[in-house]
């Protein structure tokens, strides 16, 4: 099995009353990213009961958390829109002014489409990033 990396902006940062923050992105699209692949919103979709068991938000694909995913679908055009609550100090700031532009994926590929290799169609969702820079075009 091999792993891949997608990436897609935030889109709102909203505070809380406790100093914590929410923010709203894209962490998945059926955009060829910069890797030459490609995921199927069917299989993000069938992916994501799993990974919502334990859904921590990391930074950078560390393994600290800096929060956890506390929303997560695919809409009617195949994107994977996300809400996740970042409770991490240092994550917020980072948020806040600008260095961390979106999310990232990473995933362990289950399957690939048998006429493109390129595209995914079965994965284990392994982890939700904010990241500084994109993989996938649509950021």
């Amino acid at each position: 099995m091999t792993r891949f990396r997608q990436f897609g902006a935030i889109t709102k940062v909203e505070d809380q009353e406790d100093g914590t923050i929410k923010v709203w992105g894209v962490a998945s699209s059926e955009t060829r990213d910069q890797q030459g692949e490609t995921i199927t919103a069917a299989a993000m979709k069938a992916a994501l009961p799993d990974y919502g068991r334990f859904p921590a938000l990391r930074e950078m694909h560390a393994p600290s958390a800096a929060g956890r995913v506390v929303e997560a679908e695919v809409d009617d055009h195949g994107i994977t829109q996300i809400c996740a609550h970042v409770v991490d100090p240092l994550a917020i700031t980072k948020v806040r002014a600008g260095v961390y532009a979106g999310f990232s994926i990473v995933g362990k590929v289950l399957k690939r489409d048998t006429a493109d290799r390129s595209v995914i169609t079965a994965l284990k969702l392994v982890e939700i990033s904010q990241v500084d820079s994109p993989c996938n075009s649509d950021a």
